[in-house]
């Protein structure tokens, strides 16, 4: 099984946005890292946790990006 990163760019958040999206990442089927990095300039978040990472796959998720279902990660990376 691959092994997947889940970076996430976090620049002060609305906290009930943020928290569904904690919530949703945490119910999904799949495991995964989970890399927050807090309060940097986007881009510089994203390398940041880019490096940070020990995935074969890595995905960027947005603070606002609320996942739809707990197979939102299944279905992402299902063509891969």
């Amino acid at each position: 099984m691959r092994k997947i990163s889940i970076v996430v760019p976090v620049y002060k958040p609305e906290e009930e946005v943020f928290n569904k999206v904690k919530e949703m990442i945490k119910k999904q089927t799949l495991k995964s890292e989970i890399i927050e990095n807090w309060n940097m300039p986007e881009v510089l978040s994203m390398n940041t946790g880019i490096k940070k990472s020990k995935g074969d796959i890595i995905v960027l998720l947005e603070q606002d990006c609320v996942p739809e279902d707990e197979f939102w990660l299944e279905k992402l990376i299902e063509p891969l």
